[in-house]
C-alpha cells in the first residue's frame, strides 16, 4: 500500500476513535512538504459511503 494512502486510512481511524485529527508527524515525509489537493473516498462493502477533498 502506498505511504500516503496508509496515513490517509490512519488518519480517518484515529478521528472516529478519538474525536480528533491525527498528530502532524515530525518530521514531515518529503512528499508532503509542499501544497496540493487530495481527495479520500470511502467505501464500504463496495458501495461509496463519503467523500470529500479539494484541487488546492
Amino acid at each position: 500500500m502506498h505511504p500516503l494512502v496508509d496515513l490517509a486510512i490512519q488518519s480517518v481511524k484515529h478521528h472516529l476513535k478519538n474525536g480528533r485529527p491525527l498528530p502532524v508527524p515530525d518530521p514531515l515525509p518529503r512528499d508532503m512538504e509542499g501544497r496540493a489537493g487530495t481527495f479520500v473516498s470511502i467505501k464500504k462493502d463496495g458501495l461509496l459511503r463519503g467523500c470529500i477533498g479539494t484541487i488546492q
